[in-house]
């Protein structure tokens, strides 16, 4: 990319391709600034401010990487990785009900997708809101059904519910898609216990 910006210094695709690349290399700010040149050649180029607001966020500036995804939502504002992106932020600024509000504008963009849900429903378990933590669980469930992330912390929602058949029946699941589980099977011994189950814990 290097010796393509040497003989075109206005190749829009290799500025972006070699910021992509100093990012793999977590070399962030040269990243920045391949962004950068980028827009200065093309102001209404989405891609760039989304990549530059995740760089932003990279390393821990998340006004500039909320102002870059806002600006990305402008020019393109039926993108719904964008959205997720800025729900990320705003979950990072401790700002969650901004953050449930993008996850939940990402799902009305494109109702299959599972990360938004994942996301949305890991703020509302913070929230303590665990009715709809467990709703937006069921929708990862259904749509990667060997999410064991999502069903070891539907599980434990359960759990916290004083639905223990439904924990176990939970963590039991993952344990047959991977045996070597170590989360599901302490999770699934404390709720034994609490059941009184002493020896299947």
């Amino acid at each position: 990319y290097n010796e393509v910006i040497k003989l075109d210094s206005k190749n829009i695709g290799a500025y972006y391709n070699r910021s992509l690349l100093y990012k793999e290399k977590g070399e962030l700010d040269k990243a920045i600034l391949d962004c950068n040149e980028v827009i200065k050649l093309d102001s209404k180029n989405k891609n760039a401010y989304n990549n530059r607001g995740l760089l932003y966020k990279e390393k821990g500036e998340l006004d500039k990487a909320i102002i870059d995804c806002n600006e990305a939502i402008k020019l393109s504002p039926e993108d719904e990785l964008i959205y997720n992106n800025r729900g990320v932020i705003h979950k990072e600024k401790g700002e969650l009900d901004k953050a449930i509000s993008d996850y939940s504008e990402a799902i009305k963009i494109n109702k299959n997708y599972k990360e938004a849900y994942n996301n949305r429903a890991n703020i509302y378990y913070i929230k303590g809101e665990l009715d709809k933590a467990i709703s937006d669980y069921n929708e990862v469930i259904k749509k990667d059904f060997k999410n064991e992330n999502a069903r070891i912390n539907r599980g434990n929602l359960y759990s916290e519910k004083g639905e223990l058949d439904k924990a176990i029946l939970d963590y039991n699941e993952v344990l047959k898609l991977n045996p070597k589980n170590k989360l599901a099977y302490g999770n699934r011994g404390n709720v034994y216990k609490e059941k009184g189950e002493l020896d299947k814990a």
